[in-house]
């Protein structure tokens, strides 16, 4: 199996965005919002590394 990275989620940084920015996007997308971990691709080796343990996990799951 050929493991293919998909976009499943949009991340806001936060600390772009004003105190009432955050509470319009809590108030319209509560329902969809998770709690995770990010890495940005600008930390280029632990973001790579991340998507690494992701694809290890997804063909390990898929191919039980």
């Amino acid at each position: 199996m050929e493991f293919e990275r998909k976009e499943k989620y949009i991340v806001l940084k936060i600390s772009k965005l004003s105190d009432i920015e955050i509470n319009e996007v809590k108030e319209k997308y509560s329902r969809a919002m998770t709690e995770s971990v990010v890495v940005p691709s600008t930390w280029t080796q632990e973001y790579e590394a991340a998507w690494k343990l992701v694809e290890d996990k997804i063909v390990k799951d898929t191919t039980k």
